[in-house]
This record gives C-alpha cells, sequence and structure tokens, in this order.
C-alpha cells in the first residue's frame, strides 16, 4: 500500500499531475502496480465482470484507432472525413491514404495510455486488496488529504500568483492548493473527505464493537462503561486526530470558492443522510451511522469560519447566469455529438475538433466541454459511449453485490461508504467540470474505485 500512497501523492502535489514530466512517471507506476498486483496470491481474485467491460472500451477505443481508407471513412462518417481533411494536411492530399476515425490519432494513443494503466490498476488493486489494507489505504488517503488541505489553506493567505512560492501557471487561471484550478482542487477533495469520513466512523464503530467483549454481536447496546473507556485508548486518540483531518479538509474545500464543489459537498451529505436512513443494524451501529453524517456536516460547517458571504457571493455573481460561460460551451459541443454521433472524433481529441468547431471569441483555445460527459460523447460517439454505459452498470451492480454481502467487516464497510459516496459526489461535479481528467485526481478516483468493488478473503484481516 505504501507505493499507491506515493502514487497518489505524486499525483495531487505534482499540480495534479497534469504536466507530461508528472502525468509519464504516474502511469508507469500505475502500471507497474497494477502488473505487481497479480504476482500475488489473492483469494478474491480477479472480478472479470469489471475487468471484461474496461477491455471493451479499450477494444472501442482500438476500433477508433484502425486505418480506413478514404472511402470507408467517407461512408462510414462524413463529418470525420471532412474534419480530418482541415487539420492533417498529408490526407487531404494523398487522396487515397487511410486514416482512422480519430482525428487525431496521436492524441487518441495518449488516451489509451491512461485508460490501460488506471484500468489495470483498478482490476488489480481491487483484486489483492485485503481487510487491513482497505484500512490502511483510507489512513493514507486521509493523511494526504490533511497536506493537501493544509497547503490550500495556507497559500490562500499567502498566495502571491505562485503555487508553493514558485511555480507560475502556464495559463491564466484560479490557482488553489497545488491546482491550478480551483475546482480540480475541489474535485479532488469530494473524492478524499468522504473516504475519511467514513474511515472515521469505521475506527469507531470497531473500537465500540471490540469494547462490547463477547457479546458484540449482539443487537444489544454496548455497556456505556465500554464506550466511555475506549475514549481513553489509543484508537480513540488515532479517530481524534482522523476528525481533526476532516475538519481542515472541509474547510479548504469551501474556502476553495468552486461552486461545482460546494454542490458535490451538498450531494455528499444528502447520499450520506440515506446510508443513515438505510443502517438498521444494532443501536450502537446507528450512533456512528448518525455520527458519520454529522462529520460530514461539521467537514463542512468548517466553512462559517470563511464567512458566508464569500459563498454566497460565487452563486450571485454576474457570471452565473450563463454557468460560467459553458452553456455555450456545451451549445458548440453539441454541434460536435450531432456530426459524429457514431465513432466520435476520437479519445483525447476535443481540443484538436474546437479548433474548427469555436463559435465564440475566447481568450485562449477551448480544451475541455467543462462536462466530462458531453466531451465523452463528442469524442467517443455510440462507439465508445456504449461499452462505457456498459461499464458503469456493471460497477454499480458489483457495488451493489458488495453491499449486500454480510461478510464485510465494520471498518471495510464504512471505508466503503466513504468511497461510494466520494464517487457519487465527483460523479455529479462532473456534470459542470473536468477534475477527472486531472491525471492526479483520476488516480485517486481509481483508487475508490477499486476500495468499493473489491471483495477481501474471509480469513484476511
Amino acid at each position: 500500500m505504501a507505493g499507491t500512497f506515493v502514487l497518489l501523492a505524486w499525483g495531487v502535489l505534482a499540480f495534479g499531475a497534469v504536466y507530461p514530466w508528472a502525468y509519464t512517471p504516474l502511469l508507469i507506476a500505475c502500471l507497474a502496480l497494477g502488473l505487481a498486483s497479480f504476482t500475488l496470491d489473492s483469494p478474491a481474485g480477479v472480478n472479470w465482470r469489471m475487468a471484461l467491460a474496461i477491455l471493451a472500451i479499450a477494444a472501442a477505443g482500438g476500433l477508433q484507432l484502425a486505418p480506413l481508407t478514404p472511402a470507408t471513412l467517407k461512408w462510414l462518417s462524413p463529418a470525420t472525413d471532412h474534419l480530418v481533411r482541415q487539420v492533417d494536411v498529408g490526407y487531404a492530399n494523398a487522396g487515397s491514404a487511410p486514416h482512422a476515425l480519430s482525428i487525431d490519432p496521436t492524441s487518441t494513443w495518449r488516451g489509451m495510455a491512461f485508460l490501460a494503466s488506471f484500468g489495470l490498476l483498478l482490476i488489480g488493486l481491487a483484486r489483492i486488496l485485503t481487510r487491513r489494507q482497505v484500512g490502511r489505504l483510507a489512513a493514507y488517503v486521509t493523511v494526504l488529504g490533511a497536506v493537501v488541505a493544509l497547503v490550500g489553506i495556507v497559500q490562500r493567505g499567502t498566495f502571491a500568483g505562485k503555487i508553493y512560492g514558485f511555480w507560475q501557471p502556464l495559463m491564466p487561471s484560479t490557482p488553489f492548493g497545488p491546482f491550478v484550478n480551483r475546482n480540480h482542487f475541489a474535485g479532488w477533495m469530494l473524492m478524499a473527505l468522504p473516504l475519511a469520513v467514513g474511515f472515521f466512523c469505521g475506527l469507531v464503530a470497531r473500537g465500540m464493537r471490540d469494547r462490547g467483549g463477547p457479546q458484540r454481536d449482539d443487537r444489544a447496546a454496548v455497556p456505556w462503561r465500554s464506550r466511555l473507556l475506549w475514549f481513553s485508548s489509543p484508537d480513540a486518540s488515532r479517530a481524534g486526530m482522523v476528525g481533526f483531518a476532516i475538519v481542515a479538509m472541509g474547510l479548504s474545500l469551501i474556502l476553495s470558492m468552486s461552486r461545482s464543489g460546494l454542490c458535490g459537498l451538498v450531494t455528499a451529505l444528502l447520499l450520506a443522510g440515506w446510508f443513515v436512513a438505510r443502517n438498521r443494524t444494532a443501536r450502537p451501529q446507528r450512533a456512528i451511522a448518525g455520527g458519520y453524517l454529522f462529520l460530514l456536516i461539521v467537514g463542512s460547517g468548517a466553512s462559517l469560519w470563511a464567512g458566508l458571504d464569500p459563498v454566497v457571493s460565487r452563486f450571485t455573481d454576474p457570471g452565473a447566469h450563463d454557468l460560467g460561460g459553458r452553456l455555450p460551451i456545451w451549445a458548440e459541443t453539441a454541434r460536435i455529438i450531432r456530426d459524429v454521433p457514431l465513432g466520435g472524433t476520437g479519445l483525447n481529441t476535443y481540443g484538436t475538433a474546437t479548433l474548427l468547431y469555436e463559435a465564440t471569441p475566447r481568450a485562449g483555445h477551448l480544451r475541455e466541454a467543462h462536462s466530462d460527459y458531453l466531451q465523452l460523447a463528442a469524442e467517443g460517439g455510440l462507439l465508445l459511449g456504449i461499452p462505457i454505459l456498459v461499464a458503469i452498470v456493471v460497477f454499480v451492480r458489483e457495488v451493489y453485490r458488495r453491499f449486500r454481502d454480510a461478510s464485510d467487516e465494520v471498518t471495510v464497510y464504512w471505508v466503503r461508504t466513504g468511497a461510494v459516496t466520494g464517487l457519487v459526489a465527483i460523479a455529479l461535479q462532473s456534470i459542470g467540470e473536468f477534475s477527472l481528467q486531472m491525471p492526479g485526481n483520476a488516480a485517486l478516483f481509481t483508487v475508490l474505485c477499486a476500495i468499493a468493488i473489491h471483495k477481501p478473503g474471509a480469513h484476511l484481516s
């Protein structure tokens, strides 16, 4: 698990690993850890449903790279032939030279590298995670989250235009913490914060259970004396430190003033409330469930320290009427989707396509659709869209199976709950943002997915 921690730390602290010098070693590390996991014994085995779903996406991406004659390309997608002739001079002049469905095969190959690296890491981690390792991984993310939160909080009060005091962003941006964009910081924190809260509740739940002695599996409440004694234990001190980390992470998320981050935090609160409502176990467990929701509220309630006026102003400023300029971007993206509905423009080619589709004057070139879903629809069309939808369905079913499995140890249950909450929060933020296009964020997303679907061996602790 130490290797996974180093991978996550590099991904977030190296400016989200957005630059080639940062994401190249990140991808290599993901591949290495993923491959290494298959050399270890695991009673759980490979999750073949999820593996096949990812392979289907990779196969669709491979079809986008298959060379086609001009006649075939024009027959399959006339708009693609037209776009390629404008961006590829060699294809336009050669006459009979083959070309792929992707308008920029080099970019699509890069996208395939990301897919292969993160996909292999997901399947590998889900295969080898044990109960003890899940708790350890959650602890690592909590520590890392506290560090990232402190970087953001300190930088907010001392920011002079450079990240870490020495790195000048290459383009105009709104930096926060180690990220060049505050929304990307918020996206990372939306995933880490619920996981930390789940880890906290797992620690408390396990402590209360163990203090119950031989009757810990009984539905009767753990004696109050045992509960009070737990507060003097080392586990209680550990839980207290995790609680402080949660408050710091919540405060940093609010201080980022990311509207999508604030909306995602509200979503996390609502989802946590749902988990509390469905928890029908013994009274101590219901108390822990309530504590899970309470801690998320405390983490977000730390925003009061920052003042409510700046938060409110983020939702009432003049740019909010068109969602910060997103509506025109989405309209242009819709044109791309209509023109290439079957094969798309090619994975990771949105920035190339907008060279020909931008209709609204802007200060810089538009490289992202500010909606991961619309961008995937434009780049992948039905060819990629269908296997991606299938993979989502498979993933949701796997998560459902894990929650239905009564063998989950209490700490694993709450860490899994935190991971799923974080995944839902980032999925909703992705409606109007592209945080998951930051390799550092994608790495954390992959780890949360592995935690959500892993099935630890019953004899491993």
